[in-house]
């Protein structure tokens, strides 16, 4: 029998997020190499015509078609989080001394105050070794004294060990005063509070967050779900696993509509997120005088 001409597919190896408003640039850091899977459903929907008592249909015409995108990855990055969630992403440059962030009222106003609460809070010098990551609250236990509120465990053993004083999650034993001016020290979780200028006077009751990060070398940080937020069109280029022969796989769609993706935190196991989206018709860059939802090519070894 004559040798037949086979297409096959075969694993996967990377996916492209491409700006389409940017001429299919590549966004920063857009491959997805820790991939599972790429599934693109094309269907089409037939219109059927019967009647009468004939249990089969007279004719069947084309009707709608849908291309779906649906894959798997192991990994996200900011193409990912642009595209499937149109997220704003804000990076934070490496620090060997830590970061840590303003000081918010969350419930009441007296907490932070120039004048008359904590006017300002900031790392301690020489304390890099002590500070422990996370979110923590400030609370205002009288008109003059704080206290520090855990939301994590997880750095409690970072520098000299702590640990929450009863079920409240209360942190220090003794409350902390404040004073006009004047800083208090929180060496074991490496912070300064700064008194306000004048008469210190909290509500009690009052709440304050902020957050700290210990040494790092790098953090980025997305923001979901602001007003105004939309997923924009984007292309994608995915590529399968070189085959024995040298056969390549590749297909390319020029645009896509991701429709969101999970972010999961699951027990002993690395996170994995099933992306899907909607392939919609567009002009193909490479010939222009056609449009396409996708451009799938075999490429033959030599």
């Amino acid at each position: 029998m004559v040798a037949l001409t086979k297409d096959i597919f075969y694993g996967i190896h990377t996916i492209a997020i491409l700006d389409r408003d940017n001429g299919f640039l590549p966004y920063s850091d857009g491959v997805l190499e820790v991939v599972g899977n790429l599934n693109v459903n094309i269907s089409k929907e037939l219109v059927n015509l019967s009647g009468g008592s004939n249990p089969y249909f007279f004719a069947s015409e084309d009707g709608a078609s849908s291309a779906e995108l649906q894959m798997t990855v192991r990994q996200l990055n900011q193409s990912a989080m642009r595209a499937g969630l149109a997220a704003v992403v804000t990076t934070v440059s490496s620090s060997a001394t830590g970061t840590i962030s303003s000081l918010v009222n969350t419930k009441g106003t007296s907490v932070v105050s120039a004048t008359t609460g904590i006017a300002s809070i900031s790392l301690l010098a020489g304390s890099t070794a002590e500070i422990k990551s996370g979110y923590w609250v400030v609370k205002a236990e009288s008109s003059t004294t704080v206290n520090i509120y855990a939301t994590t465990n997880l750095d409690f053993l970072r520098g000299t060990d702590v640990e929450v004083q009863d079920s409240t999650l209360k942190l220090l034993a003794a409350n902390q005063t404040i004073t006009t001016g004047g800083n208090t020290d929180i060496s074991t979780l490496g912070i300064r509070l700064t008194g306000g200028s004048g008469t210190i006077g909290m509500t009690s009751g009052d709440v304050a967050i902020f957050r700290i990060d210990a040494p790092h070398g790098g953090i980025r940080q997305y923001s979901i779900g602001a007003v105004g937020q939309t997923n924009p069109y984007v292309g994608i280029m995915a590529y399968g696993q070189t085959q024995a022969d040298g056969t390549k796989t590749q297909i390319f769609m020029p645009r896509v509509k991701l429709g969101g993706l999970p972010v999961n935190f699951t027990e002993k196991a690395f996170g994995e997120f099933e992306i899907t989206g909607v392939v919609t018709r567009a002009v193909n860059p490479f010939n222009t005088a056609e449009e396409i939802v996708a451009d799938v090519r075999f490429i033959k070894g030599a």
